[in-house]
């Protein structure tokens, strides 16, 4: 007899990798458990098929209690930058309630903005994805409760993405790194693989770098993009201090946010992976799938 499938509490489920991993849970039969902060999110969840959506609030760890009661699993999806405080918060429910295990969706920024560095840059760090990820995974594993740590490269839908989105859409990418490109993921890969982590009965490897199947450079994202726009995007080359203007001025965010990407320009490049590839039993999707899926009609590159 097969053991029964784990109840699972998706914290983030109605964001865009969040709802993702709901599906992919729903499609395999599996108790979800998803809990949002708004009414919107409910709705979205509740249309997805999602029977049993919470709310509560991360930052009052008075409201979680009930949210994680007869959950075995978590995945844990919030946001890309800012406090860890409601992530470190929903760890501490999830070991008051006895979950066995929780699976983080983080970044593979990490590798070079937190793992080697000394105490006193991690008290500050200067990277904003460092400041949310860094303390949650630490926190993570100093709880002691088993867990996927799932650190993510950029996803290919970048022009969703506010660093780079508003030069896309306007027909222009406006790209900091010079030679160095970035090993784009597929968002559906990365739900995947989080399914699987939540899934599978052991943990092999808590901590697992996603990327795509290779490094995609500025003129292909910018061809690529192009073509699914229907018209050209031309590469704009820039200095981090340009960069940092240009998202003041275009983009309305702080100049210091040029520090996200800023790891991505220096040597040596992060390797790329096969932790998709071995948890789905299939090669990691292409960038140029990403692109055809969204209609974009992008020949495989030879």
């Amino acid at each position: 007899m097969n053991d029964p499938s784990p109840t699972i509490l998706v914290i983030g489920a109605s964001g865009r990798t969040g709802w993702r991993i709901c599906r992919g849970l729903l499609d395999r039969g599996v108790p979800v458990r998803g809990l949002t902060h708004s009414d919107d999110g409910a709705g979205r969840l509740s249309a997805l098929g999602v029977r049993d959506v919470v709310r509560a609030d991360l930052l009052d760890p008075a409201t979680l209690p009930p949210a994680f009661e007869g959950v075995d699993h978590v995945m844990l999806v919030t946001r890309s930058i800012g406090d860890p405080t409601p992530e470190i918060n929903a760890v501490g429910a999830a070991v008051g309630a006895g979950v066995r295990r929780v699976v983080k969706l983080s970044s593979d920024i990490l590798y070079r903005t937190w793992d080697d560095v000394d105490e006193h840059e991690r008290a500050q760090p200067p990277n904003p994805v460092a400041a949310l990820h860094g303390p949650s995974e630490d926190h993570i594993r100093a709880s002691g409760v088993e867990h996927v740590l799932l650190r993510s490269t950029w996803f290919a839908g970048i022009d969703e993405n506010p660093l780079f989105g508003p030069g896309i859409n306007a027909g222009g990418l406006v790209w900091p790194l010079g030679s160095s490109g970035l090993a784009l993921v597929h968002p559906d890969d990365v739900a995947e693989t989080a399914v699987h982590h939540l899934l599978v009965p052991e943990v092999q490897e808590p901590t697992l770098r996603l990327t795509g199947p290779r490094e995609i450079g500025a003129e292909e994202i910018a061809a690529g993009f192009g073509a699914l726009r229907g018209s050209p995007v031309e590469v704009r080359p820039v200095s981090f201090d340009a960069y940092g203007a240009w998202l003041e001025a275009v983009a309305g965010m702080p100049r210091s946010a040029a520090r996200i990407i800023e790891p991505y320009a220096e040597p040596p490049r992060v390797p790329l992976s096969d932790a998709i590839e071995r948890a789905l039993g299939r090669p990691a999707r292409t960038f140029a799938d990403y692109l055809n899926e969204q209609g974009g009609h992008v020949p495989p590159r030879s």
